[in-house]
């Protein structure tokens, strides 16, 4: 490989992680109150499909950033999701 095609490889990828990081704090800023998942998506313009939801929503619960209204019935057509306090001071929300 050579080193300019790696350097646009790079390029290419930081500019995905970096996408992904914004897309995060701005699921975060949203849920600072309460929404569904499909509030959410159609915020973000994603479609309220599985893939989204593990690729998006999980990471950010794994991570302690959101959590969930009804942690008790994941799969609840009532849950909302919620940024806790490491996920609002990520964002610099001061929760007021």
């Amino acid at each position: 490989m050579n080193t300019h095609s790696y350097i646009e490889e790079n390029v290419a990828f930081t500019g995905m992680v970096v996408a992904e990081i914004d897309r995060s704090k701005r699921i975060l800023a949203l849920c600072v109150e309460p929404k569904s998942r499909e509030e959410i998506f159609t915020i973000i313009g994603l479609t309220n499909q599985t893939k989204n939801f593990q690729s998006t929503i999980i990471p950010l619960i794994e991570q302690g950033y959101l959590t969930m209204t009804i942690p008790d019935k994941p799969r609840s057509k009532r849950q909302k999701y919620q940024t806790t306090l490491a996920g609002k001071s990520l964002i610099g929300a001061t929760g007021e």
